[in-house]
């Protein structure tokens, strides 16, 4: 799971301005609860657990934040109630808007940064709606841009000549995949994965996955995420193994004979993880195994094909280390696969290729693709200018350097003199932007910069996986 907060590692961009003396505001960026002290505002992520750690310093922004957050039931109506959904998400991208206003008017900031969220949320949900002209829904996706718009145009308004804007999508959008692809069906048929019960007795447990599946979209569409957060810290942790176990046919496999299988990633990536003695509780492949175990993983998945319509299934596929970095890299999945468009990864046992519900794609009918965007405007800004390929690791040093300062050693990415004038790459030569001692210390965040009671609670982790889960993140 992703966590906020003390569980991020190194420095925000408005953490290194706010150190050179600069004033910041950070309004809705992931990964930002609890809040901690910045040099300026900041409201969290959309979390909304407890007020008091959505918001810095409260005194000045908790009506702010209680503006800018959903309510708990806000996700239910994705499911439930898609018109109303609708209605309810325009409604706080205009809220949101007008606290930006408000936050950009009270102060003069050196930095700012704000995540707008409602072209995901609307392409997730109304994707399938676009250009259809008997649905009343057919411009939802495009009225969320249009409040974006507005936004852009109030940030102009802020601008000076010596202001430069990023405006940056980490992913674009699309149609949601129709097809699950079940890998460890492929990891099956390679004999990486074996199955603990014969096919006479595994139809008792996939009639049990039945029941726990049509139980949780129950209970999803009827309670807030807040009310499932509550009914799920009463139960007993091997009943929440359980439901986890039977909803991902974890329960049917055997471990002590399998020697992959699949890791959950958001479409259109997905992992493939060694069940490593020593590192997974059941492992079965010994460390001088390990990498022939990878090579054959990678054999196994790299050319597979859909059945059903000759087509190639993987897009890319990776070792761990050449996609990840750093020292939780042992976290990531060993084997990672970029798929086709179409395809999203599935926990099926059965068929390497099966339909996703109709039921799902009803409110669930958007889904990423890998490009996003990356605009820049200002004086310091080259004109017209269409940009080599970018990671989302280059847009920290890239808005950095155009505040003139260096984005340390810590931070991944590459400054792209394309984005630039010739005349500030002169005025302003990189190698003379560098941090002192002191101030390259704080591009790593310890856990004294956080207030005594900014740790997650395991409800507070609880409310992050729900959000999560909300958004389609995980299942």
């Amino acid at each position: 799971m992703v966590k906020g907060g003390p569980r991020a590692q190194g420095r925000t961009l408005w953490d290194v301005v706010g150190q050179q003396g600069g004033k910041v505001a950070a309004i809705g960026v992931p990964m930002t609860y609890p809040v901690w002290p910045v040099n300026g505002v900041m409201i969290g992520e959309n979390v909304l657990v407890d007020i008091d750690q959505q918001a810095y310093p409260l005194d000045k922004t908790r009506s702010w934040a209680e503006g800018y957050l959903s309510l708990p039931s806000f996700y239910r109506l994705m499911r439930s109630a898609p018109d109303r959904f609708a209605e309810e998400s325009l409604l706080l991208a205009e809220r949101r808007l007008q606290i930006l206003q408000e936050i950009l008017n009270r102060d003069h900031f050196q930095f700012v940064m704000v995540v707008l969220d409602e072209p995901d949320r609307s392409q997730h949900c109304y994707w399938k709606h676009i250009g259809d002209n008997t649905n009343s829904l057919q411009d939802t996706v495009l009225k969320h841009y249009r409040v974006c718009d507005t936004a852009l145009a109030l940030l102009l308004e802020h601008m000076d000549e010596n202001t430069s804007l990023f405006i940056i999508s980490d992913h674009g959008g699309g149609p949601a995949p129709g097809k699950y692809v079940n890998f460890n069906v492929a990891l099956r048929q390679a004999g990486l994965l074996r199955l603990r019960q014969t096919s006479a007795l595994v139809s008792p447990d996939r009639f049990v996955k039945r029941l726990v599946c049509c139980l949780r979209e129950s209970i999803y569409q009827r309670f807030s995420h807040h009310e499932v957060m509550r009914l799920k810290s009463l139960l007993p942790r091997p009943v929440k193994n359980f439901f986890l176990d039977v909803s991902q046919n974890i329960n049917l496999i055997d471990w002590s004979q399998t020697s992959a299988y699949r890791f959950e990633m958001h479409p259109p990536s997905e992992g493939v993880m060694v069940n490593l003695q020593g590192r997974q509780s059941a492992g079965a492949v010994h460390k001088e195994d390990y990498e022939r175990v990878r090579s054959d993983i990678i054999a196994a998945l790299k050319d597979l094909i859909d059945p059903q319509t000759g087509k190639r299934i993987v897009r890319e596929i990776h070792l761990r280390e050449e996609v990840y970095w750093g020292e939780h890299i042992q976290d990531a999945p060993d084997i990672v696969l970029l798929l086709a468009d179409g395809y999203r990864g599935g926990s099926g046992l059965d068929d390497l290729i099966s339909e996703v519900p109709e039921t799902t794609l009803h409110f669930w009918n958007g889904e990423h693709r890998m490009e996003g965007i990356f605009f820049a405007y200002g004086d310091k800004i080259r004109s017209g200018t269409r940009l080599p390929y970018l990671s989302p690791e280059d847009v920290a040093p890239n808005a950095l350097y155009a505040a003139g300062i260096s984005a340390g050693p810590s931070m991944k990415g590459h400054l792209v003199n394309d984005v630039f004038s010739s005349t500030y790459l002169v005025t302003t030569p990189i190698n003379t932007l560098s941090l002192t001692k002191e101030q390259s210390r704080y591009l790593s965040r310890s856990e004294n910069d956080y207030p005594a009671n900014s740790s997650l609670s395991s409800q507070e982790e609880q409310a992050l996986v729900e959000r999560l889960r909300g958004l389609g993140y995980i299942e």
